[in-house]
């Protein structure tokens, strides 16, 4: 996520994937192909869980908790959604690109005003 801004974009806001520097567009779909797969696997996990809490929740914070959880997975299902077709551009900007060598890259800094 901090190397987002990093990316330029075209007058419509669309990240112009031609202008980026490869080395970003790398790095980006590789820390987002390890995203996805934490991703995948704590929606199975959450999942799982939701399906035996559900059927043993009794009292009503019980079944506010799995409400919440049950939430919590369409917002991370949501992130998947908009990350994963990220992660692919940079891959097709980026399949002949053979960098000389690995690059440390600086991600953006955020500070809290």
């Amino acid at each position: 996520m901090r190397l987002l801004p990093l990316l330029p974009l075209k007058s419509s806001f669309e990240v112009d994937y031609e202008a980026a520097d490869p080395d970003v567009l790398v790095e980006i779909a590789e820390q987002g192909e390890l995203v996805l797969q934490h991703l995948a696997k704590g929606l199975c996990a959450v999942g799982s869980y939701l399906v035996y809490v559900a059927n043993a929740a009794e009292s009503e914070p019980d079944r506010i908790s799995v409400a919440e959880l049950g939430g919590l997975t369409v917002e991370l299902s949501e992130l998947v959604s908009t990350l994963l077709p990220l992660v692919q551009a940079c891959r097709y900007h980026t399949v002949d690109y053979e960098p000389d060598s690995h690059k440390a890259l600086s991600p953006a800094h955020f500070r809290a005003r």
